[in-house]
C-alpha cells in the first residue's frame, strides 16, 4: 500500500500466531530502499517483487531494521536477486535459529497429523540464513536519487533495532520499536535496553513524522502518532518500575 510520495508499506505478513509482521520501501528517482526482507524466502519474493515492480529501472537496497527472524528470515533471497544489504553490525544469525524457530512453529500446530508430518518446515523451504553485507555502526543519510533517507540508530526492543526516516514524506520506519495493537516483544530486555528503548523513543519523537510505518499492526496516522509513542513509553516505563509483566 502506498503511504506517501515515495514510500509502501506491506502489512500484515504471516508469522506465528497470532503476529503478522509489515515490510515496506522507499523509491527515490535511482535507487529503492527496502526495509526488511520478511520471515522466510517465500515472503521476501512478495516484498521483491512489490519493490522492483514500482520502479524497474531503479538499483535496490536491502535494510535489516532489526536482528529477529520476522524481519532478516528473507534476507538470502535478497542476495540471489543480486541485492547488497545493510544491517546493524552486531546482527549475527545463524542456520541453528531457524531450527530454534520451526519449534515454535510446530508447537502452534493444533492438528496432530500436520504437526507429526512437521509441516512447519514448508515455512522455511528454499530459506538461507543471510548476515548483512554492509555493517551500520553509526547514524547516515542515504541518497536515493533526489530523496534523503536518514538512517537512525534506535536500540532496545534489541541492540540492533534501526529507524528510517524521510523528511520529505515525514514518514518513519521503525520495525519493533513501535508496534500497533500488539504488545511490545521485550522478552530480551534488561534494564539498561529498556533504559535505551526509552532513549529511542524521545529521539524519535524529535524527527517530526506524521505516519509511523510500524514492526507489527497497521500504519499510524494523525493523532495516532502522539498515542503510539506514549503508549510504548508507559510498557518502558512499567519495565524500568519493576512491573515484570511478560512482554
Amino acid at each position: 500500500m502506498k503511504v506517501s510520495k515515495h514510500c509502501y508499506m506491506i502489512p500484515g505478513l504471516g508469522y506465528l500466531p497470532p503476529w503478522t509482521v509489515n515490510s515496506g520501501f522507499i523509491v527515490g528517482e535511482k535507487v529503492t530502499l527496502v526495509a526488511d526482507s520478511g520471515p522466510n524466502a517465500w515472503v521476501a519474493e512478495t516484498i521483491y517483487g512489490y519493490a522492483h515492480g514500482i520502479k524497474e529501472s531503479n538499483s535496490m537496497i536491502l535494510i535489516n531494521l532489526e536482528k529477529h527472524l520476522d524481519h532478516v528470515g528473507g534476507n538470502s533471497l535478497f542476495t540471489e536477486k543480486g541485492v547488497s544489504i545493510y544491517g546493524h553490525h552486531l546482527i549475527n544469525r545463524n542456520a541453528w535459529d531457524f531450527e530454534n524457530e520451526k519449534k515454535d512453529f510446530n508447537a502452534a500446530i493444533l492438528n496432530t497429523e500436520r504437526k507429526h508430518l512437521h509441516e512447519e518446515n514448508l515455512i522455511f523451504l528454499s530459506s538461507k540464513i543471510k548476515n548483512p553485507d554492509i555493517a551500520i555502526d553509526k547514524e547516515f543519510e542515504m541518497d536515493l536519487g533526489n530523496l534523503i533517507v536518514q538512517v537512525i540508530l534506535t536500540p532496545g526492543h534489541t541492540e540492533t533495532n534501526i529507524s528510517l526516516f524521510v523528511p520529505e514524506d515525514k514518514v518513519l520506519y521503525t520495525a519493533d520499536c513501535i508496534v500497533n495493537g500488539y504488545i511490545p516483544n521485550m522478552d530480551e530486555g534488561d534494564e539498561k535496553m529498556w533504559l535505551s528503548w526509552k532513549q529511542s523513543l524521545e529521539k524519535l519523537r524529535k524527527v517530526g513524522t506524521n505516519k509511523i510505518i510500524p514492526g507489527h499492526g497497521r500504519v499510524i496516522e494523525g493523532e495516532g502518532v502522539i498515542k503510539a509513542f506514549d503508549e510504548m513509553e508507559r510498557h518502558s516505563d512499567k519495565k524500568l518500575n519493576g512491573r515484570r509483566e511478560p512482554f
